[in-house]
């Protein structure tokens, strides 16, 4: 009997164990850990990008933190963002959805109003990776609160603000 007990034990410890690994849904439990944020030096590859009020958007290879802070200057190259990892106990992509809010509509050469800009994308669980915005275009140079947020299946992950001022 008391090896029955301890068979229906571990397999009970085993059901909840993968039980609490997944959501209601049936998919993994995500969370957000934020390792750093602030004005960064990158490098990568420009591709165009119709989520992006630029209209391109940069896969980058390479990057390195300037300053740890929340307040940029809202001037022509300047980029800002966050280095964090998406941890969920899967190998798995995880989609999330990224959404870049602007604290006014800015409105780009070609006439299209643009007040977020948000785009889905797989992160690879448990691995460090960078998000930026480069001011590239004139129209983007808009002071005031820019909000980054990080949605998964609807559920707001994490939010950072950025105060951008002009000196």
């Amino acid at each position: 009997m008391k090896r029955l007990t301890n068979i229906i034990v571990i397999s009970m410890t085993l059901l909840l164990t993968s039980f609490m690994s997944e959501n209601s849904f049936g998919g993994p439990t995500v969370s957000f850990k934020e390792i750093s944020y602030g004005t960064y030096h990158t490098t990568g590859v420009s591709i165009s990008s119709k989520d992006s009020p630029s209209g391109r958007s940069t896969m980058i290879t390479n990057h390195s933190l300037i300053r740890k802070t929340d307040t940029v200057d809202a001037v022509l190259g300047e980029t800002f963002g966050m280095e964090f990892s998406i941890i969920a106990k899967t190998k798995k992509g995880i989609k999330v959805r990224r959404v870049w809010e602007f604290p006014k509509s800015m409105i780009d050469g070609r006439g299209n109003s643009f007040k977020e800009s948000s785009s889905d994308m797989v992160y690879t669980p448990n691995v460090s990776t960078v998000t930026t915005y480069e001011l590239e275009e004139d129209f983007e140079i808009i002071p005031g609160k820019w909000t980054i947020r990080f949605y998964y299946e609807d559920k707001l992950l994490h939010e950072r603000t950025f105060h951008l001022v002009k000196r």
